[in-house]
C-alpha cells in the first residue's frame, strides 16, 4: 500500500496555502517595516500576525484532531482574506494621512 493513498487533495492544498500566506505576511511586514513608525506599525501588526496565526491554528488543530478542520483551505482563505482586507484599509488610511501631511507642508 502506498503511504499517500489515504491523503485527499485537500491535504496537498493546505501546505501550499500556508506557505503562500506566510510569504504574504512577511512581504507586507517587510514593506511596512521600512517606513512605517509608531502607531501605524502596531496597527499593521494585527492583520499580519493574524495571517500568520491562522495557518498555525489549522496546523496545530489538525495535528491534535485530524477531523477538526475539514474545510481548512476555505477557512484559511476566509480568515486570511479578511486580515488582508483589514491591512488594505490600514494601508489606505496611512496613504491618505501621508498625502494630507504633504499638502499641509506645501502650503
Amino acid at each position: 500500500m502506498n503511504p499517500l493513498d489515504f491523503m485527499s487533495p485537500l491535504d496537498y492544498i493546505l501546505p501550499v496555502l500556508i506557505l503562500l500566506f506566510v510569504i504574504l505576511a512577511f512581504t507586507v511586514a517587510k514593506d511596512v517595516g521600512k517606513d512605517w513608525k509608531g502607531t501605524w506599525r502596531l496597527l499593521i501588526a494585527i492583520p499580519v500576525s493574524g495571517m500568520l496565526a491562522v495557518p498555525l491554528n489549522i496546523s496545530i488543530g489538525t495535528s491534535i484532531d485530524p477531523t477538526s478542520h475539514n474545510l481548512a483551505p476555505i477557512e484559511a482563505l476566509v480568515w486570511c482574506g479578511g486580515f488582508f482586507f483589514f491591512a488594505l484599509i490600514i494601508w489606505w488610511a496611512k496613504r491618505i494621512q501621508r498625502e494630507v501631511n504633504e499638502n499641509q507642508q506645501d502650503k
